[in-house]
């Protein structure tokens, strides 16, 4: 059998085995030494999943050589792999490549520079100076992230009252596992800003630290900015909340500085990603020929409609970032509609967007511990079935895939994530109006 085959079969069993785990819940909570067995066995899946190279997956291989190229004094967004390679750069990357051994013909898109912000940039060159072009160390470097990242969820989880044993959503999620532990995704690193941003608001202490904390967030992966307006909105006191702003300005301008300022050059990777990357997007796919369709029967054929559809897209986003906090603030100790918030904008990323990659999936999860929302914990079964495109058949027949595979994965998502919106706004609506009769 085909590697990617088994690989999606036994993800997608071991994701629907971890949509029951909230119904064990109840059990793990009455038996004393739960904590410790979920502690225990996710740490051996992972320590397990360590030891095997990178199953289909390959995007490690930038990250070595970001790191190395920042070590002998040069930014990683200046040159791309495919001018080193041409001998179109300066000496010393070019002797850095021939250190790589063969490591730098591996990287994903070589003729593009990297499209890592700073602070991730930074880690990676520590991890580089720790060891070149060492996995192990990289995947230690990552295990570190992961577990700060569960014990903040636990700190949480015992903060609102809720059983620590909900740690089981974050710690034995497959997703999360397979795509750290083993395919030594970098996403990790903006879990422990990203959580611990979270916590500062349940505390109410919204200061320096918080935006700080968000403006690290946003500097390994650019998206968390979205997450300000939440931020802000959790704060009844004006001062607090220009502190958070500040601080967020600030570090995040000086952090992301050298990374926006690429935005211009074609060739880098952050201009690529923005206009041209699409993959494993069921939505944004459709709506891309519906668009086209009607672009070309009004003769409209001069307007580019990949660019006109992603503007759209990305407006959508933020407005629905934006509009999730429209209400009035909300109360620092309410846990579950942050965590709901947070939640709706990554899914309207993920679903919305031009490319949803499984890693994606786990900025999310350690929020599923605090509402483990069905729509979402159903993602865990179906994201699998993205790796199919590396099937040798689904290479061949590549619009098996994109029209119909990625519906699979992504339609069930879709349906329940509705109804649960609808369930929810019927709810505010009863709500609403019984606050109305009761003044």
């Amino acid at each position: 059998m085909d590697p990617a085959s088994v690989i999606v079969i036994a993800g997608v069993i071991a994701g629907s085995v971890y949509m029951t785990l909230p119904k064990f819940i109840p059990y793990f909570q009455s038996n004393t030494q739960s904590l410790y067995w979920i502690i225990g066995l996710g740490l051996l899946a992972r320590l397990l999943l360590m030891i095997p190279d990178p199953f289909l997956e390959i995007d490690y291989v930038r990250y070595f050589w970001d790191g190395a190229v920042i070590n002998v004094g040069f930014s990683p967004y200046r040159w791309s792999p495919e001018q080193v390679i041409s001998g179109n750069a300066p000496e010393e990357l070019i002797v850095l490549a021939q250190q790589s051994n063969g490591l730098i013909d591996q990287i994903n898109y070589p003729y593009v520079s990297t499209i890592y912000p700073p602070l991730a940039q930074a880690i990676f060159a520590l991890t580089n100076w720790i060891s070149p072009w060492d996995l192990m160390v990289w995947k230690l470097v990552i295990l570190m992230f992961d577990g700060i990242t569960a014990v903040l969820l636990y700190v949480i989880l015992r903060q609102i009252g809720r059983p620590p044993v909900w740690l089981i959503i974050y710690w034995w999620n497959p997703i999360v596992i397979v795509e750290f532990s083993n395919a030594a995704h970098m996403d990790v690193l903006l879990l422990p800003f990203l959580v611990g941003a979270f916590y500062l608001t349940l505390k109410g202490r919204a200061t320096f630290v918080q935006g700080g904390l968000l403006a690290c967030a946003t500097a390994v992966k650019l998206w968390p900015v979205l997450l300000l307006p939440l931020f802000i909105r959790t704060n009844s006191d004006k001062r607090k909340t220009v502190l958070v702003i500040v601080s967020f300005t600030i570090m995040s301008t000086f952090l992301l500085w050298p990374f926006l300022v690429q935005t211009l050059i074609p060739a880098s990777g952050l201009h690529a990603y923005g206009v041209g990357w699409e993959n494993n997007a069921a939505l944004f796919h459709i709506l891309l020929a519906g668009l086209t369709l009607a672009f070309d029967s009004f003769g409209l054929f001069d307007l580019d409609t990949d660019r006109v559809l992603r503007t759209c897209v990305g407006l959508t986003i933020i407005l629905i970032a934006l509009g999730l906090n429209v209400r009035a603030s909300i109360v620092p100790g309410d846990p579950q509609i942050m965590a709901r918030r947070i939640i709706l904008v990554i899914a309207a990323l993920l679903l919305l967007g031009p490319t949803m990659y499984p890693w994606y999936y786990t900025w999310m999860v350690p929020f599923l511990a605090i509402l483990p929302l069905r729509s979402m914990l159903i993602f865990s079964a179906v994201l699998p079935l993205y790796r199919l495109q590396f099937h040798p058949w689904f290479m061949e027949n590549s619009w098996v895939f994109q029209d119909i595979i990625v519906w699979l994965e992504q339609g069930p998502v879709l349906i329940l994530l509705a109804l649960e919106c609808r369930r929810e706004w019927k709810t505010d609506r009863a709500r609403s109006r019984n606050n109305r009769y009761a003044a």
